[in-house]
């Protein structure tokens, strides 16, 4: 699973840093890091300048769980039909939701060294990204120090205590928050940042999703959706069917859709099938909550919540006993064999449509963000976000070149300011329209961050939905089964 995520973070960080995103909950273990050419990357620190990538450095590139710069503000319809033509045109996202047109200033002037740390080969490509973005902006250089996440929290309070600190900490909401403001190692970072400022707007969802004891403790640089509909157009054009993406634009995109879609375009005679998944991750947070929420303090299971409830019945109806969806756990390439060969109409899993900008030139396959669920309170587009950022370390020695460094990497996911990873993203052939969907998405729905993904490896959302799907039971004896489980899963991560 590491290797899939790691597969597709550079082309959604072309659409926002990323994240992603950013690498997001599962982070690289020693022996799946990302490498320089074919040679093991250990852990130590490394001090890079303005870096570039050769072609002998490595491919490997993380999750891509984040999809735009933005945040959710439960709206529904983003585009406007022509009464002429029947299209649907999308304004451009900042159009509808301003956002900062400049860096804040610092004062002082950043400078001097600066020591942040990941969990990945520094000569990933996004990393490199990151490098460039602080050198260009403020003409720094920055150390960075790789460490696995699991070792993360012992590494720093043996840094601290010894005096040897870093500045700043890489860290994804749905796992280093909010472990490391309990575990002492990091700092608020309200007296360093104005979180109200507009460089700062589209993320502010995940920055309040960041706070202990009132104080916030993340610079969120990306926020985005985890999953979407990665879907074959010749298979809607042959069947005379409006596209996901259309129906988006329009509003339309809805859960009732999205089910009427499976059915008819699933003939199991003829081995076709309407949807395909690995995961149903994403279509569990469009109810408006997760299987856990995670708060300040405790861990919240919410297996017996009504929108739980409600969404699982209908996840079972559209896919009990195989009708409707072919239950695979697949890599991107066997996802793009079935996409365009038309076995598959449309496919459930983390963002790597943009693993393929030629199919999608080519018109071979689109993409559309999770359908709204319809059933889900108060109206709302929710979606499965995920975010990341920086935590400021306790004692930390350089905090304005820390605060610095974040911006940097936040310019990213803002072209309007820094547009040199998107620019990147559209050698590789992605365009204007994707990225456009992707700010608008963001901006449109209304995020529940994927907090059940902090239990990962030990526990895996399948753990839940495949047992009522895949093995015949009921959810309710799933749930008696599994929630005991989660509760023990649970402590051990508050001990």
């Amino acid at each position: 699973m590491k290797k899939r995520l790691f597969s597709i973070l550079i082309l959604m960080l072309a659409l926002t840093f990323v994240f992603a995103s950013c690498k997001s909950p599962d982070k690289v273990t020693p022996e799946s890091k990302a490498t320089e050419s074919e040679d093991e990357f250990d852990e130590g620190e490394i001090d890079i300048g303005g870096v570039s990538r050769t072609s002998g450095e490595d491919n490997d590139t993380a999750d891509a769980e984040s999809g735009g710069a933005g945040s959710g503000n439960g709206t529904s319809s983003i585009g406007k039909t022509s009464s002429k033509t029947g299209t649907t045109s999308v304004p451009k996202a900042e159009e509808q939701t301003p956002i900062g047109t400049k860096i804040p200033a610092l004062s002082p002037s950043p400078k001097g060294s600066l020591t942040v740390v990941i969990p990945w080969n520094p000569r990933s490509e996004w990393v490199v990204l990151w490098t460039n973005a602080y050198k260009k902006i403020y003409g720094l250089n920055v150390t960075y120090r790789t460490v696995d996440s699991v070792d993360l929290p012992t590494k720093l309070a043996g840094w601290i205590s010894s005096g040897d600190v870093p500045d700043l900490i890489f860290g994804d909401i749905s796992t280093e928050w909010p472990l490391l403001p309990h575990k002492n190692l990091c700092q608020p970072i309200d007296s360093y940042i104005n979180v109200n400022d507009d460089f700062w707007k589209t993320v502010k969802p995940a920055i309040d999703k960041s706070k202990v004891g009132g104080k916030p403790y993340m610079m969120i640089a990306d926020m985005g959706p985890f999953t979407g509909i990665t879907y074959s157009k010749k298979v809607f054009t042959d069947a005379k069917l409006e596209d996901p993406r259309s129906l988006y634009y329009k509003g339309e995109w809805t859960w009732d859709k999205f089910v009427e879609y499976a059915k008819k375009l699933t003939d199991k005679s003829k081995d076709k099938w309407g949807v395909s998944a690995g995961n149903f991750e994403g279509l569990i947070a469009a109810c408006g909550k997760d299987y856990i929420t995670a708060t300040e303090n405790d861990y919240v299971i919410n297996l017996n919540d009504p929108a739980i409830d409600s969404v699982m019945a209908d996840i079972i109806n559209l896919g009990a006993k195989g009708e409707n969806v072919l239950w695979q756990a697949t890599d991107q390439r066997t996802m793009h064999n079935n996409i365009v060969s038309g076995k598959v109409a449309m496919w459930i899993g983390a963002n790597n449509h943009l693993e393929f900008p030629e199919e999608i030139k080519k018109g071979l396959m689109s993409w559309a963000p999770t359908p709204k669920y319809t059933k889900a309170a108060g109206g709302k587009h929710y979606e499965g976000f995920n975010a990341t950022g920086f935590f400021m370390c306790k004692n930390a020695k350089n905090p304005t070149a820390g605060v610095a460094f974040a911006q940097a990497v936040r310019s990213l996911s803002v072209p309007s300011i820094n547009s040199d990873s998107r620019d990147e993203g559209k050698k590789k052939g992605n365009t204007d329209e994707d990225y456009n969907l992707l700010d608008y998405r963001v901006i449109n729905s209304t995020p529940v961050f994927m907090d059940f993904r902090r239990f990962q490896p030990q526990w895996y959302y399948h753990n839940l939905w495949a047992a009522p799907i895949l093995e015949g039971k009921s959810w309710s004896s799933a749930k008696n089964e599994f929630t005991p489980l989660l509760t023990e899963s649970i402590n051990k991560l508050k001990s």
